[in-house]
């Protein structure tokens, strides 16, 4: 008795189950689906790529030293402005080594040496000197005595020969002598080198800015020694900005010299307008951080509204870029959230007389927030936003409000809608 009354229990459960089921269901039927709409609307349709970039000079000085020396330390810090012809660095001799005993005697033991070739180079002049005078004096007599008729024609000229050599080694001694004279002065010097250290006139060359602007780095900014040609510091004018985006290769072959672009994320409220002045024809590969090779491409944007704010940027800063890479004028927009797919045709729901009605559209463009269609749709018409599986067509439905959202202060206006660099260039 006690199982039977178990067993009617369950079944009255079950059938209060399946009332308060088809209770639920006809409400639902009467009342309809609770879904989201929006209008199918016509106007110019924009799609854009849009990537992180950051602001660079345009032109940038790197001042390297032209010569080896030991330099003075810079009275510049990062961010002082700088005039044309000022001096940025002054660079005087390096100092010469330092010398232990053995050293220093062979140094003086040059000196002495350098000086005793003098004394002997001097000898050697004077006794070349008296060579030839008493060659050209034994001339004079022989020429004297040939004129008389008293010695022969090959006295003569050997004595003229005799004169003629005897000049040349004069000269040669002379020469000698100035050699000797030179070696001893090198000796000297660099004797002095090493023990008079920081006296008498020290010969600077002084680096002048090429350009008016802004140091931006300073590699050596204590004194020491640097090598020729070693960077020493770099200048640039800040407010002669521009900006480099790096867009995949895919998206990079969209964008036309002169396209508009957008600059927006770098701390201001203002979007400054741009425009692309350079797109490299050469990519370069680079890792993204899901470890996924990419090749990207430079793209170079000018901006061209610039505000108070925007003068705060610098080099390497860093901006978001929305630039525009097509737009069509009076397009019917569709949002995409009224789109899916249904096997190889793109789809939407209509509302018509309260009720849900499946069309198949044709895409011209998709973006993020709303894509360009053609046929299968009118302007003005309802669609519903985010159908679910439980709608079908025909189905009775109940328009809500949707929620408002909060879009950033970047947010591209409502009148046009934006592209990703990832979104499709058209629909498949």
């Amino acid at each position: 008795m006690k199982k039977r009354n178990g067993w009617r229990l369950i079944l009255l459960l079950v059938a209060a189950a399946l009332s308060l089921g088809l209770v639920a269901a006809f409400v639902l039927m009467r009342s309809g689906l609770e879904v989201e709409t929006a209008s199918v609307t016509r106007g110019s349709f924009e799609r854009f790529v849009e990537e992180d970039g950051r602001a660079r000079v345009r032109d940038r000085y790197l001042i390297s030293a032209p010569v080896a020396g030991a330099v003075e330390r810079s009275r510049f810090h990062v961010g002082d402005a700088v005039a044309l012809g000022d001096v940025l660095a002054t660079i005087r001799p390096a100092p010469g080594p330092l010398l232990d005993a053995r050293s220093r005697s062979e140094l003086e033991e040059r000196r002495g040496a350098a000086e005793a070739a003098v004394e002997r180079s001097r000898l050697g002049s004077e006794r070349a000197e008296a060579a030839r005078k008493h060659a050209s004096d034994e001339l004079a007599r022989i020429r004297t005595l040939a004129k008389a008729g008293a010695v022969p024609t090959n006295d003569l000229e050997h004595a003229e020969l005799e004169a003629q050599l005897a000049g040349k080694e004069a000269d040669e001694a002379r020469f000698a002598v100035h050699m000797a004279q030179h070696q001893l002065n090198m000796a000297r010097a660099a004797l002095s080198a090493v023990t008079q250290v920081g006296k008498g006139p020290i010969e600077k060359v002084e680096i002048k800015a090429p350009v008016a602007g802004r140091v931006l780095k300073i590699h050596q900014e204590s004194e020491g020694l640097i090598a020729s040609g070693a960077p020493m510091l770099e200048l640039a004018d800040q407010q002669a900005l521009e900006v480099v985006v790096d867009l995949l290769s895919t998206d990079a072959v969209q964008v036309d010299r002169g396209a508009e672009a957008e600059l927006s994320g770098w701390g201001g409220s203002d979007v400054i307008a741009g425009r692309v002045r350079q797109v490299e024809p050469m990519a370069v590969v680079k890792v993204s951080a899901l470890g996924v090779e990419e090749e990207r491409v430079n793209v170079i944007v000018d901006p061209l509204g610039e505000t108070g704010s925007w003068k705060r940027i610098g080099d390497g800063y860093r901006v978001t870029v929305r630039i525009r890479v097509e737009r069509i004028d009076a397009a019917l927009r569709v949002p995409t959230s009224a789109l899916f797919r249904e096997g190889g045709d793109w789809c939407a729901y209509v509302v018509e007389n309260g009720r849900a009605a499946k069309r198949v559209v044709r895409l011209v463009r998709y973006g993020p927030l709303q894509a360009a269609v053609e046929g299968g749709i009118a302007e003005g018409e309802v669609v519903i936003l985010q159908p679910g599986e439980a709608l079908t067509n025909g189905a009775r439905i109940k328009t809500i409000a949707p929620a408002p959202a909060s879009a950033p202060a970047s947010a591209p206006a409502p009148a046009s809608a934006s592209a990703p660099a990832s979104a499709p260039a058209s629909a498949p």
